[in-house]
């Protein structure tokens, strides 16, 4: 808008939307933006497409989708309560899913997701730390790395050093 006037908002349709509550969002590479719903849908699109929407009938998991983010590879990484990562990977739909070893995969809630500098992310896994994703391996951070919290965010504060926000206190690497 003009200065002193509001700004204008205009509301966004996509067609077919079964996802309840938006919960997360990312843009990816073509600058398409995703949306995740409170029960397993994600639709993708731009102020010059059309938004395209996935559910469980697209293989993905039917979850709340509680984290989104792009990779360097065009690909999407999806962060779910509950139910673990999911990675759509390329312009047609595949997914390959991580869990930590050892764990109930059920019980994974991913809290968010956010970029790194080496062009992967790091997860903040609410009851099991934080997952690293460098674009060929996921390392874990938790307990038994000193992380003594439940973990609701992690930012990567410069190449190398990780911040995370666990329930009340704050840990860095």
């Amino acid at each position: 808008g003009q200065a002193g006037q509001p700004a204008r908002w205009t509301a966004i349709s996509i067609d077919g939307w079964l996802g309840g509550r938006i919960r997360s969002m990312t843009e990816d590479r073509h600058g398409r933006l995703w949306v995740g719903g409170d029960n397993g849908n994600v639709a993708f699109g731009s102020d010059t497409t059309p938004f395209t929407r996935w559910s469980s009938a697209n293989g993905v998991k039917g979850a709340t989708v509680t984290a989104l983010q792009a990779d360097r590879t065009g690909g999407v990484w999806l962060g779910f309560n509950g139910a673990g990562l999911q990675q759509w990977i390329g312009e047609e739909w595949s997914h390959r899913t991580f869990w930590t070893s050892g764990h109930d995969t059920d019980s994974m809630f991913t809290f968010n997701l956010t970029p790194t500098s080496d062009g992967g992310f790091l997860a903040a896994v609410f009851s099991r730390g934080v997952l690293k994703w460098d674009g060929r391996t996921m390392k874990a951070f938790g307990r038994n790395e000193g992380i003594t919290e439940d973990v609701r965010c992690a930012v990567e504060a410069f190449p190398g050093v990780i911040w995370v926000g666990g329930r009340q206190a704050l840990f860095e690497s």
